[in-house]
């Protein structure tokens, strides 16, 4: 790998807030500490809101970028300011774009720096959205292809799509895991933090996401466990911010239902990740998910939806349904319930599997290298 140079300085672009909370920001992060690492200084854009103002680390700067209210306004806003912020006063030698819903503001990147962008996933394939916000994001997506000097995707399928109908290399770099960072507190996740959500380790089936969306599938995991007779507790933990979902989930609540807000404190969230019986990830769409990752890395057996990213994400190391099936998904809780030594066993393969193959180290390293390359071109 080359070397960099500490005067080299990066701005990341993209991200909620710092230090992450989200899966978005969780992969960007381990990509920001290994430049920190490797002698980048890196300057953080982010929500004012979701910024911890205080924090501080060495060779790091936040820049908290007031955004206007509102669904579609938020995110727009966040990434117009943040670039006229960069373009006014950055001193950057390169720009790390995350999320190809702010493709808007490539082409005003690239008037003064290098851009290299991730994508990190299709948002117009996503349920929370109306018609006119898909079609903004398939517009937007073009230029965040086209004029960024180096494009890269964490799904292998949509990588692919995006090389097809832009004539434009784009490399796939999937999402990977810091092994180092969760061997250091597994021993401490001993089920004692269930206990305040009313859960009692082992027994209890989890679905787990930062948001809950359509797309995530958490009706299908509702409907499904009511058709199967479950009766052993369904914790489900996240944030449900669309009213009318919320709503609706809370229709098909039964008295087994769980539901818990998202929890920010990474070890609590692994302790009860890590103490349920099996955990459910019944999502219609991903790009790749941390969560699922995190689940597999923690070892235990996953009940998954069978779209290809998952698969590309664990391997066939899960008892897999067909997406969007609720029969089916019935069927394989009760034989999840039925058989816990293969359930073990698959969490067992699991954890393997994505231990030598999503190693957070050699992808971070990657970035640094396609940084490094970037800034030897000039601008």
């Amino acid at each position: 790998m080359k070397n960099a140079k500490t005067e080299k300085h990066i701005a990341v672009i993209g991200i909620k807030g710092y230090p992450p909370r989200a899966g978005v920001d969780f992969v960007a992060d381990e990509i920001i500490q290994s430049a920190l690492k490797n002698g980048f200084k890196v300057t953080v854009y982010g929500k004012r809101s979701c910024q911890n103002r205080d924090y501080k680390e060495e060779n790091l700067k936040i820049v908290s970028i007031r955004d206007i209210k509102g669904k579609h306004l938020s995110a727009f806003s966040y990434g117009v300011f943040s670039a006229l912020h960069a373009l006014l006063f950055g001193r950057y030698d390169l720009i790390h774009l995350h999320c190809a819903d702010y493709g808007y503001i490539v082409p005003l990147l690239r008037l003064r720096f290098r851009v290299l962008s991730t994508s990190h996933g299709a948002e117009y394939k996503r349920d929370k959205w109306n018609f006119l916000a898909k079609a903004f994001f398939r517009v937007v997506e073009r230029p965040f292809i086209k004029y960024s000097d180096i494009c890269t995707c964490v799904s292998r399928k949509l990588s692919e799509y995006y090389r097809e109908k832009y004539r434009k290399k784009v490399l796939f770099i999937p999402n990977r895991i810091d092994f180092e960072s969760i061997d250091r507190i597994k021993p401490l996740l001993n089920g004692a933090r269930c206990a305040a959500y009313g859960l009692e380790p082992g027994k209890y089936i989890l679905f787990c996401a930062g948001r809950i969306i359509p797309s995530k599938g958490c009706d299908i995991l509702l409907k499904a466990g009511e058709r199967a007779h479950i009766a052993e507790p369904i914790a489900v933990i996240g944030n449900i911010k669309d009213r009318y979902y919320k709503k609706y989930l809370s229709k098909l609540k039964k008295e087994n239902t769980v539901f818990i807000n998202a929890i920010d404190d990474r070890k609590t969230l692994f302790d009860i990740i890590r103490n349920c019986r099996f955990f459910v990830f019944p999502s219609t769409y991903e790009a790749m998910s941390m969560m699922l990752l995190e689940a597999a890395a923690l070892g235990k057996g996953i009940v998954c939806s069978d779209i290809p990213e998952n698969v590309e994400a664990i391997g066939e190391n899960a008892l897999f349904f067909k997406s969007g099936f609720i029969d089916d998904l019935a069927e394989k809780l009760k034989y999840a319930l039925e058989h816990p030594g293969i359930i073990d066993e698959l969490g067992k393969r699991g954890y393997d599997w994505v231990r030598e193959n999503r190693n957070w180290e050699k992808f971070a390293l990657t970035y640094i290298d396609l940084y490094c390359e970037l800034m030897s071109q000039g601008k």
